[in-house]
């Protein structure tokens, strides 16, 4: 048996989730507000200082070399996931929606 504040909450979920995955309002009013760009700017440019001062200091050999890609193919697919999984609705790994229709059917 639900309360009128469980049944209250449970119509408000419903409603944001079914509106979120029906109209991909949720990916429309995220995707300003995903990553800030100062920090994305910031954070690339530490990284490629890191990576600078590694070969600077190190003498180049094949090694050094296979491992500072190795390095930043990891860090780039990171980006890369983090800016992809910050808009849940549009892009290469994205929610299925219908998933999120199925889900509310035990909740309601």
């Amino acid at each position: 048996m639900k309360n009128a504040t469980q049944l209250r909450i449970s119509g408000e979920m419903r409603r944001g989730i079914c509106g979120c995955a029906g109209s991909g309002g949720c990916a429309s009013r995220t995707a300003a507000a995903a990553i800030p760009t100062p920090f994305l700017l910031i954070l690339i440019f530490w990284l490629a200082v890191v990576f600078a001062s590694y070969s600077l200091f190190v003498e180049p050999s094949w090694t050094v070399i296979a491992a500072l890609l190795v390095f930043a193919l990891s860090i780039s697919s990171a980006l890369f996931l983090v800016a992809d999984l910050s808009q849940p609705f549009v892009g290469v790994m994205q929610l299925p929606k219908e998933q999120l229709r199925h889900t509310l059917g035990p909740l309601g």
